[in-house]
C-alpha cells in the first residue's frame, strides 16, 4: 500500500577538481569532492551524495529514483589517481534506509554521483538532478520464534566467587583453594557445590547470532562429597576452556584457532547456596557394531603473539619484533608420538609493507622448503599502510619436534615483514603418556558412524571424560586390558575426550567475591548508560540530568556487571 511520496527535488552538486592532499611528510591521497560530499570505506576516496528526509513511520520500504540527469565530463588521468575509481559503474546505484535518531525515523538516501558513460566510455560527473521518494508499507515475512529471556539471573542470590582459567582442561579446587576465596568448606554441604560458566572464546558478532544467556551451569565432579561434609583431602574437579578456541573447518578439513582478542582469561563462578549441584555422568560403550577403529587424532596447536598493532587501529595485531632488522626466526611445535605417516597442515598468515611484492619462505629442519607465501605490493603514496596474505599448505615431518624456520626477503632496505600467526594440525597415535591428554578424530566422525577408541599406554587409574558438551559433561565407563584401554561411541559428529590420571591438573586463580546482581530483572527503560567503576560518580551526574530536565527512566550500570552476566564474567 502507498503512503506517500516526497518531490521531485531539484539538486546541484558544486564540484572541485581533483587535489593531491600530503597527509605526512611523504604521504599523500588523491581527493575528489563536492560541496557537502560524504564518504565512507566501501568506495574508498570517492564522494558520496548523502540526504536524508523525515518520515512519521519506520517501517516504510523506500523506492528512490533520479531523473533530470546532467553530466560532465571529467579528466580520466587525474581521476585515476583517486582510490576506488575503479568501483564507477555505468550507472548510478541509489542505497535506501531507514535510520532513527531521538525516537524519529528518517530515510536516508545515497549514491555517487559518478558513471563510466556506456555510450562513449568517458568518465562524467552528475552536476544536477532531480530526486523522487515513494514510501510503502513494509510486507514482514513470517519470523522465527523470538529468543525468550531470563527473567533473572543466577546472580541475583546467594553467595558468588568468581576464578579465572587461562588453560583448557581439567582444574582443581581444594578445601584449601574454597578457604582462600573466604567460604567456610567445613560448614558446607558439598553436594550442593556448583560451577557456572560458559567456557572460551570471543561472543558472537551479529546481534542475530544465537549466544547463552546469562551463566550456565556446568557438571562437576567433588569428591568425597557423599558423606556431606567437605573434609581437608576433599576437592571439586571441573572443566575450563582457555579463552582462545578451536573450530572445525569442513571446507579446508582441519581445526582453525580464534586468539580470544579481549580477554587472557576465562572466567567460572562457584556457588553453594542454591542446592544440590549438576554432578557428572556416567556413560557406557555402544553395543551397536562400530564402523571406524580410530588409534589416531587430530591435534592442534598455534603460536600467535599479539604485539604489536602496526597502524594503530583496528583489530589485527602482530609479532614483534618485526622482520627488518633480523628477517629470520625460528618457531617450535611439538607432537608427542606423532603420525609421521601424516602430513602436518599448516596455515599462516603474514603482513608486509614493501614497493614490490615480497615473500616469505617456510623451512623445516633447517633448509627444506615447504612453503613461500607472497605479499602485494604497497604504494607508499597511498593510505594502505601494508598488504597481509594468508596460505593453507601441508608437508611431512620426520620427529615430534617440528622447528619452522621462517625467512622475509627484503625486496628494499625499506620492505618490513611481520608474522601474525602460524597454525599447525597433525596426526597423533593416540598413547597416554602423564597428566592430561585431550583428543578427537574428525576422520572418524559422520552419520551414522560408530568409533571404537584404542589407547595404548593406559593405566588402571586412568579417568576419560566425554567433554563434547561442555555443560554436560560425562564419564565414559572403558575397558582397560593390561595397558590397553577401550571404548565405543557414536560418531555422529566430532567427539571431544580428555584422559587424565590424576597427577597434574590445572589451577583456578580467585577473581574475587561476586556481589549479588540482576540485570535479566529490569524493565526496558528509555536510556541505557553503562559505565566503568571510575566513572559512576560522573555517570550517575549524566543520568540525573536526564532524569530530571529531560523526564527519562534511566537505568546506570557498571560494565563489569554486563560482562558477568552476559559474557561470562570476561571483558567482550
Amino acid at each position: 500500500m502507498s503512503l506517500g511520496d516526497i518531490g521531485p527535488l531539484h539538486r546541484s552538486l558544486d564540484w572541485s577538481p581533483v587535489t593531491k592532499v600530503r597527509i605526512t611528510d611523504n604521504k599523500y591521497v588523491y581527493e575528489l569532492s563536492f560541496a557537502g560530499a560524504s564518504y565512507n570505506s566501501e568506495t574508498g576516496s570517492l564522494p558520496v551524495f548523502r540526504e536524508r528526509f523525515s518520515v512519521g513511520n519506520p517501517n516504510i520500504n523506500i523506492e528512490a529514483s533520479i531523473t533530470e540527469e546532467v553530466w560532465e565530463n571529467i579528466d580520466e588521468a587525474a581521476l585515476k589517481n583517486v582510490q576506488g575509481y575503479e568501483y564507477i559503474e555505468s550507472r548510478l546505484k541509489i542505497s535506501t534506509a531507514v535510520a532513527m535518531e531521538r525516537k524519529q525515523a528518517f530515510a536516508a538516501v545515497s549514491f555517487v554521483p559518478l558513471r563510466k558513460d556506456p555510450s562513449s566510455g568517458s568518465y562524467q560527473k552528475l552536476v544536477s538532478f532531480s530526486i523522487h521518494l515513494r514510501f510503502s508499507e513494509q510486507a514482514y515475512p513470517q519470523r522465527a520464534a523470538a529468543q525468550v529471556y531470563k527473567q533473572n539471573s543466577v546472580l541475583a542470590s546467594g553467595n558468588w566467587y568468581k576464578v579465572a582459567v587461562q588453560f583448557t582442561g581439567i582444574h582443581l579446587i581444594t578445601y584449601d583453594d574454597l578457604s582462600s576465596m573466604g567460604l567456610s568448606p567445613s560448614s558446607i554441604d558439598p553436594r550442593n557445590l556448583r560451577v557456572y560458566g560458559n567456557g572460551g572464546g570471543m561472543l558472537p558478532e551479529p546481534c542475530s547470532a544465537p549466544r547463552l544467556d546469562d551463566l550456565m551451569e556446568n557438571a562437576i565432579f567433588v569428591a568425597g562429597e557423599n558423606d556431606g561434609s567437605f573434609n581437608q583431602g576433599d576437592y571439586i574437579l571441573f572443566y575450563g576452556e582457555s579463552p582462545d578456541v578451536w573450530d572445525w573447518d569442513d571446507g579446508t578439513q582441519q581445526f582453525t584457532h580464534e586468539v580470544n582478542l579481549y580477554s587472557n582469561f576465562s572466567y567460572y563462578f562457584i556457588t553453594a547456596d542454591l542446592g544440590q549441584g549438576k554432578r557428572i555422568q556416567s556413560v557406557s560403550s555402544t553395543t551397536q557394531p562400530y564402523t571406524h577403529i580410530v588409534n589416531k587424532f587430530t591435534d592442534r596447536k598455534f603460536i600467535e603473539k599479539d604485539d604489536l598493532n602496526i597502524v594503530r587501529t583496528g583489530r589485527d595485531w602482530f609479532e614483534y619484533p618485526p622482520y627488518e632488522v633480523q628477517t629470520t626466526a625460528e618457531y617450535t611445535f611439538t607432537f608427542p608420538d606423532i603420525d609421521l605417516s601424516s602430513p602436518v597442515k599448516m596455515k599462516t598468515r603474514v603482513a608486509a609493507r614493501s614497493s614490490a611484492s615480497s615473500n616469505f619462505k617456510y623451512y623445516i629442519n633447517g633448509n627444506e622448503l615447504v612453503e613461500t607465501l607472497t605479499v602485494q605490493t604497497v604504494s607508499f603514496t597511498t593510505d594502505q599502510y601494508a598488504r597481509t596474505a594468508t596460505s593453507e599448505s601441508e608437508f611431512a615431518v620426520s620427529s615430534a619436534n617440528v622447528l619452522l624456520k621462517v625467512n622475509y626477503s627484503k625486496p628494499f632496505s625499506a620492505s618490513i615483514g611481520w608474522m601474525d600467526y602460524i597454525a599447525l594440525n597433525a596426526r597423533r597415535n593416540l598413547n597416554f603418556g602423564s597428566g592430561q591428554l585431550a583428543f578427537r578424530d574428525p576422520l572418524s566422525a559422520g552419520t551414522g558412524n560408530v568409533a571404537e577408541y584404542n589407547m595404548s599406554g593406559a593405566l588402571s587409574a586412568l579417568t576419560l571424560w566425554d567433554i563434547t558438551d561442555r555443560f554436560n559433561i560425562r564419564k565414559v565407563n572403558t575397558n582397560i586390558n593390561g595397558s590397553a584401554m577401550t571404548f565405543r561411541l557414536p560418531a555422529d559428529s566430532i567427539s571431544e575426550f580428555i584422559a587424565f590420571d590424576g597427577t597434574s591438573y590445572f589451577s583456578a586463580s580467585f577473581v574475587g567475591k561476586v556481589p549479588n546482581q540482576n540485570l535479566h530483572s529490569i524493565s526496558i527503560p528509555d536510556l541505557l548508560i553503562v559505565a566503568h567503576p571510575a566513572f559512576m560518580s560522573e555517570a550517575t551526574r549524566l543520568a540525573n540530568h536526564h532524569r530530571d530536565h529531560d523526564g527519562l527512566n534511566v537505568f546506570l550500570t557498571e560494565i563489569d556487571k554486563v560482562y558477568n552476566e552476559f559474557s561470562s564474567g570476561a571483558q567482550d
